[in-house]
């Protein structure tokens, strides 16, 4: 299991129209890459038509849901999902996600974010992350 970052349209993504930054890079090398589900099954593009149209037709009604929510709705829809645009698909890494726990820990405790960190830092060794760690001002990951 790993952890991938996407941007693009949310049809796109729901209908499974778009390849991990590992599914890319194992293709320019000539390797078969295969996603899967939790339970092992390949994770397939939707294929129909009809099927994309029904997940369009979703996601624009979310949208829509979300333009006219707010205090002063905003013109709908806020973005096109109908026509196909570039995606964006990266994996980050600990160092990536151990700077995002320290963000939240300096948010969550009003401290000012370090200009840097040492080579090789480890977030979960950080004093700033381990003191919001004991004030209970994280989100728990894993078991």
């Amino acid at each position: 299991m790993g952890l991938d970052i996407y941007s693009g349209k949310l049809t796109r993504y729901y209908s499974r129209n778009w390849k991990t930054i590992v599914q890319q890079m194992s293709e320019e090398n000539g390797q078969k890459c295969v996603m899967t589900d939790g339970s092992g099954n390949e994770m397939k593009p939707v294929e129909d038509p009809s099927e994309i149209d029904q997940i369009r037709e979703t996601v624009t009604r979310w949208i829509d849901n979300i333009a006219t929510g707010i205090d002063q709705p905003l013109p709908s829809p806020l973005w096109d999902e109908t026509s196909e645009c570039a995606y964006y698909t990266d994996k980050p890494d600990w160092e990536a996600f151990g700077a995002l726990m320290l963000l939240q820990a300096c948010q969550s405790l009003n401290r000012p974010l370090p200009e840097y960190v040492e080579n090789r830092w480890d977030a979960l060794e950080d004093p700033i992350v381990g003191s919001s760690r004991k004030h209970g001002a994280y989100v728990k990951l894993g078991n």
